[in-house]
C-alpha cells in the first residue's frame, strides 16, 4: 500500500527562532510536506524560508499583508488556494508555530494516525494549554521537561478559546477552501456527507462544520467549538510560550485580522487589550504534568542537525535567536 503524503501547513510572522525545532519535529513524527507562509518578517525568517525552499524542505509562500484588513492567514489561505499545490485525496493539517501534534496511538507517528483513518474524511484534534511554572527559566527549546506543565483536560472558558478548540487533520476535497482551525465546505462538500472522528476516534455527531458556514467570504471563519477528548492525538498549545515572551508576542499581531502598527489605533488598542497581562495570566496554565512529546526529543534532535547543517540556515536561525529577548537567548550552537 502506498504511503499517503501528508502536508503541514503554517502561516507565520517573526517566529524564525522556533521555527527550526517545529519543522524538525513535525519531520520527524511524519509529516512529509511543509506549506509555510510568511508575511513582513524581521527576524531572519524570510531569509531562513527560502534557503529551506531551495533545499527542498520546504515549499516557501511569502506573501504581504492586506492594508484593508483581512488577517494575513486569510490572505495566505487564498494564495494557497491558488498555488494548487494541495490535491483531491491530500492529507493535511494547519497548526500554527506554538502548536505541536501529539499522536498517542500506535507508533505516535502521524502516519500511523493516518491509517487508523482511511475510512473517514478527517478528525478533530483538540488544543491542551500548556504553561510554565514561576520562576523557570527559558531553557532554550519548546521540546523540554520545563515545558511540560499544562491545563487539566477539561479545562473550558466561557466565551473564549479553551480546550474546546480544535485543528484538524484532514484530506483536501476540490471546493473546499483552506482554514487555519479546519476546511470550509462546499455545498457539495457537505452534500457528500463526509465522516469525521472526534480526538477520541469516536465518529462526530454533528457534521464537522455547520452549514451555515458552508459557503466561504473573505474573512469569514468556520465553527471551531467541539468537545475536548484527546485519547488518539491532541495539540499541545504553547500558547504564551514563556513569560518572558509576552512583548514578543504582542509585537507579532494577529494572525486571524490586520492589526495596524499605530499604536494610538482603535484597532491596536483592541488587540493590546486581548494580550494583556490578564491574558498571559490566563493561558499560561501549569497545575497538570504531560510531558509526552517528550519521547520525540531524540527524532527531533537529529532532524535538527541535519536541517542546521546547511551554513545557511544555520546562520539565518542564529540570527532569529538574536531577536530573542537577552535574558532568554540559549548559548550559541557549538
Amino acid at each position: 500500500m502506498t504511503r499517503p503524503t501528508a502536508t503541514m501547513i503554517t502561516c507565520l510572522r517573526n517566529e524564525g527562532p522556533f521555527l527550526i525545532e517545529w519543522l524538525a519535529y513535525h519531520r520527524a513524527i511524519g509529516f512529509d510536506r511543509f506549506i509555510i507562509g510568511a508575511n513582513d518578517c524581521t527576524d531572519g525568517s524570510h531569509e531562513m524560508l527560502t534557503r529551506l525552499d531551495e533545499l527542498g524542505e520546504v515549499i516557501y509562500l511569502p506573501f504581504e499583508t492586506d492594508p484593508v484588513g483581512q488577517g494575513p492567514q486569510f490572505v495566505f489561505a487564498d494564495l494557497l488556494l491558488k498555488s494548487r499545490r494541495i490535491a483531491d485525496g491530500d492529507w493535511n493539517m494547519w497548526i500554527d508555530l506554538d502548536e505541536f501534534l501529539v499522536v498517542h496511538r500506535g507508533d505516535h507517528t502521524v502516519q500511523g494516525l493516518i491509517a487508523d483513518l482511511t475510512h473517514v474524511e478527517g478528525m478533530r484534534i483538540n488544543w491542551r494549554f500548556f504553561g510554565v511554572e514561576p520562576n523557570v527559566a527559558w531553557p532554550g527549546r519548546q521540546l523540554h521537561p520545563d515545558l511540560c506543565r499544562c491545563a487539566p483536560e477539561q479545562f473550558r472558558l466561557a466565551g473564549r478559546a479553551d480546550h474546546s478548540t480544535f485543528k484538524s487533520l484532514n484530506k483536501h476535497r476540490d471546493g473546499m477552501h483552506f482554514y487555519h482551525h479546519g476546511p470550509i465546505m462546499s455545498e457539495s462538500n457537505v452534500a457528500a456527507k463526509p465522516l469525521w472522528l472526534g480526538g477520541d476516534g469516536k465518529v462526530l455527531r454533528r457534521r464537522a462544520w455547520p452549514r451555515k458556514r458552508i459557503k466561504f467570504k473573505a474573512g469569514e471563519s468556520a465553527a471551531i467549538a467541539g468537545h475536548p477528548v484527546f485519547s488518539w492525538a491532541q495539540i499541545n498549545h504553547y500558547a504564551t510560550r514563556h513569560p518572558d515572551f509576552a512583548e514578543m508576542r504582542r509585537r507579532r499581531g494577529l494572525g486571524s485580522r490586520f492589526v495596524p502598527d499605530d499604536p494610538d489605533s482603535p484597532s491596536y488598542k483592541d488587540f493590546a487589550d486581548s494580550y494583556s497581562d490578564a491574558y498571559f495570566a490566563t493561558y499560561n496554565q501549569y497545575s497538570h504534568h504531560d510531558d509526552r512529546i517528550l519521547r520525540h526529543v531524540p527524532a527531533t534532535d537529529a532532524q535538527m542537525a541535519r536541517l542546521l547543517a546547511d551554513e545557511t540556515v544555520r546562520h539565518w536561525h542564529e540570527h532569529a535567536m538574536t531577536h530573542l529577548p537577552s535574558k532568554a537567548r540559549p548559548a550559541p550552537l557549538s
